[in-house]
C-alpha cells in the first residue's frame, strides 16, 4: 500500500496517518521517516497540518542519534507551536536510555 499526504484533509489527514503509524502500519512509519529525511537533508519544511505526525512517529522509532538530531532542531527552534510538536515528540520515544537521558535535561 501506498501513504500518501497529497489528499485533502488537512488536519484530519494528519491525526489518521499519526494513528496509522501508532497502530504498526508501516507505510506510515516509512512515509513519517522519508519526510523527516527530506526536511534534514534539503531544508524541506514539514507541513504543520503533519507536525505531530512526523515528529511523533520518527520520534516514537528513533535511535539516540535521530533524537539527538531532532532535540537539537527543538533547541534552535523560535516557533513556540513547532517547539511544543517537538517536545511532544521527544517525549514519546519508547527507548528507555533516552527517556533517562530527556529526564536528566528537564
Amino acid at each position: 500500500a501506498v501513504v500518501s499526504t497529497q489528499s485533502t484533509g488537512g488536519l484530519f489527514r494528519g491525526d489518521m496517518l499519526s494513528e496509522a503509524a501508532q497502530h504498526g502500519y508501516q507505510p506510515a512509519v516509512d512515509l513519517a521517516h522519508k519526510l523527516y529525511s527530506e526536511h534534514l537533508s534539503s531544508g524541506k519544511t514539514v507541513d504543520s497540518n503533519l507536525y505531530s505526525f512526523v515528529y511523533g512517529t520518527v520520534a516514537m522509532n528513533c535511535t539516540e542519534e535521530e533524537w539527538d538530531v531532532m532535540f537539537e532542531e527543538y533547541s534552535k527552534e523560535t516557533l513556540q507551536s513547532k517547539q511544543r510538536y517537538l517536545m511532544k515528540a521527544l517525549a514519546s520515544t519508547f527507548n528507555v536510555d533516552i527517556l533517562k537521558k530527556l529526564l536528566v535535561y528537564t
